[in-house]
């Protein structure tokens, strides 16, 4: 009788430290912490929160964010980009593009969806160019994908040299 009572004990023990150590989550300031909260950020700018799945999926009227919501929900985006950039984990560049495209081109790379969640390519308003911020190991990667976009509407267009 002893050993199953030690077995399902040990087991208990095990249960409440691996649920502990999901709930309790990386230390703030870190890395990781400023990824998931970015990406939460993200997710309710583009209105892909649970909630906003659930009122999509039973048609309920969903509600435009309040103001005050959608600033907050900007600033703390842009907080932990900045953060994570300042760390060394996400890296940006600009690309300039020919005859007035960046719009066209930042559209298709958006459909197209190819990229890890943390790449942001967008248009910089004034200038004719692309901000593109990516973690530091695939911001080449993406910067090629952008200029064949490019090349590939410019071609379509009959604009190319």
């Amino acid at each position: 009788m002893r050993k199953p009572v030690k077995v399902s004990v040990g087991l208990c023990v095990a249960a409440v430290a691996l649920a502990a150590a999901a709930l309790t989550g990386p230390p703030t300031g870190s890395v990781q912490w400023h990824k998931r909260e970015y990406l939460a950020a993200r997710k309710q700018l583009d209105g892909e929160t649970f909630v906003d799945q659930c009122k999509r999926c039973f048609s309920i009227n969903q509600s435009v964010m309040h103001p005050g919501e959608l600033l907050q929900a900007f600033a703390e985006k842009e907080s932990h980009h900045k953060a994570l950039v300042h760390m060394g984990y996400l890296s940006e560049c600009r690309i300039f593009v020919k005859d007035g495209s960046v719009e066209a081109v930042v559209r298709t790379f958006h459909n197209e969806r190819h990229c890890h969640p943390l790449v942001e390519v967008e248009e910089v308003t004034g200038e004719n160019c692309i901000r593109i911020s990516a973690p530091v190991r695939e911001i080449l990667t993406v910067s090629n994908l952008v200029r064949r976009i490019e090349e590939r509407l410019l071609l379509a267009s009959g604009k190319a040299e």
